[in-house]
């Protein structure tokens, strides 16, 4: 079996794989079970042995969906809590696990399977002093008895189709220790090339400086070097704490939202309603960040300063509690111009409404 040439479980991606021994979820509650892997056999004994229960048409359907718009947010399949003949690889987080059929149809593909929740909760929000501002409840006291699956995808031509073990493994790993693949130079105290500053939505290169307003402060930003592997070290003038970012095929890590936690920031090849999310946890709340590409302009005036090729990028800012997202209603509108940087960001919600406009930058 190809997961004896990998590893035991280890490091990355997401939460890191699960071992074998570790590799036995409980169906019914998605927790790992007690006891080793052989325990869960001996107890469970056909659940590998038992057909992985999606069919073809299914798969087809979803892939044919997909093809007819890559952007859209297809319906999940759904998968019997009862259903065997397959592994947990890793876990995702926010109830979102990796997994992997290992009998009958789809044997050695890779899904992602979400759990639903099915308790209900109720929250409340207050402010700093105290003063209740929204409350509300989310989910149902109604068990459910499935889970929600998605095929992991691959594209060729504008076709889909599934994605093996391996090619599932190399290519999340290779985002998690933010590899530079086949684009890799050598790397000294210097920008790299072939980084296309002047189509970048956020050019990199050492010595690079922005300086926004931030509430009649002068905010400056600085890239004040780059690793061997391609990370650019930022410092701003208002925050003590240096950032990282990196940029893999187009696409921007960094680790803003929290320490050591790189995670995908930005693209160069934005399209109007592109989505993703970012996941982190602040104050040791679990966080989740819903992004959303909402315009893309031919130029924005900022500070009298007109500025061409415009990206605007909204987040949605999202608590998650006992697997429920909770929006609390706040959200930063971020533009960036093509071979500029960020050039305004906007918040709004229940944080008020600000702007952080540039004032200048200095490109080398």
């Amino acid at each position: 079996m190809r997961l004896k040439i990998v590893s035991n479980g280890g490091v990355g991606p997401f939460y890191g794989m699960y071992s074998l021994q570790n590799a036995a979820i409980a169906l019914n509650s998605g927790g790992i079970d007690d006891g080793t892997f052989i325990d869960y056999l001996n107890q469970n004994p056909s659940h590998y042995s038992t057909p992985f229960p999606i069919i073809d048409e299914e798969v087809n359907t979803y892939l044919t969906n997909a093809a007819k718009n890559p952007k859209a947010k297809l319906l999940p399949i759904k998968l019997n809590k009862n259903a065997g003949g397959y592994l947990f690889l890793a876990e995702y987080g926010c109830g979102g696990y990796y997994i992997m059929p290992v009998n009958g149809n789809g044997a050695g593909e890779v899904w992602y399977l979400q759990k639903i929740e099915a308790n209900k909760l109720t929250w409340e929000l207050t402010n700093a002093d105290g003063e209740l501002e929204q409350s509300g409840s989310y989910g149902h006291d109604d068990e459910s008895d499935y889970f929600e699956i998605y095929p992991e995808l691959k594209w060729n031509n504008n076709q889909a189709s599934t994605v093996n073990f391996l090619e599932w493994l190399n290519y999340r790993q290779s985002i998690w220790f933010n590899e530079l693949n086949n684009e890799t130079t050598s790397v000294t105290n210097s920008a790299p090339v072939n980084l296309d500053n002047e189509n970048a939505y956020y050019p990199l290169a050492v010595g690079n400086s922005w300086v926004h307003d931030f509430g009649g402060q002068e905010m400056i930003t600085t890239i004040e070097s780059v690793e061997n592997d391609g990370t650019f070290i930022t410092v701003n003038s208002l925050n003590p704490i240096k950032g990282s970012m990196k940029k893999i095929n187009g696409e921007y890590f960094s680790d803003s939202h929290e320490k050591g936690n790189m995670q995908l920031v930005l693209k160069d090849k934005l399209v109007s309603g592109d989505t993703w999310e970012v996941k982190f946890k602040a104050n040791g709340i679990d966080c989740v960040y819903k992004f959303t590409v909402k315009e893309i302009v031919e130029s924005k005036l900022v500070e009298g300063q007109e500025y061409k090729n415009v990206a605007m990028v909204e987040s949605d800012s999202n608590y998650l509690i006992n697997g429920n997202l909770i929006s609390i209603n706040a959200f930063t509108q971020t533009y960036y111009a093509k071979g500029v940087g960020t050039i305004l960001t906007t918040t709004s919600g229940v944080l008020g409404v600000t702007a952080t406009p540039l004032l200048s930058y200095n490109l080398k």
